[in-house]
């Protein structure tokens, strides 16, 4: 599974850890470095951008693209592991 993030850290400065990082206006001419052949899930602070990432690859015929629902609010709020960006 690949995890993005849409920018290089939340405004918290927290990233899920692993991640990589595309910022949503960037998405259109990076997507092609995401491996089709892999589960993707998208985040954000709060999970609208990364719904617009979510819909994007799926416009584009990616079959297994999720949205984390409530972003890195939700991530942090269920005590999930959190790193700073970089």
């Amino acid at each position: 599974m690949s995890i993005f993030g849409r920018c290089c850290a939340s405004p918290t400065g927290r990233v899920i850890p692993g991640a990589r990082h595309i910022p949503l206006h960037l998405l259109p001419a990076r997507f092609e470095e995401i491996d089709r052949s892999r589960a993707v899930v998208f985040y954000c602070q709060s999970g609208a951008r990364s719904a617009q990432a979510s819909g994007f690859l799926c416009g584009k015929g990616w079959q297994e693209v999720y949205n984390l629902a409530g972003g890195m609010n939700a991530w942090v709020g269920k005590g999930m592991p959190v790193a700073a960006p970089g």
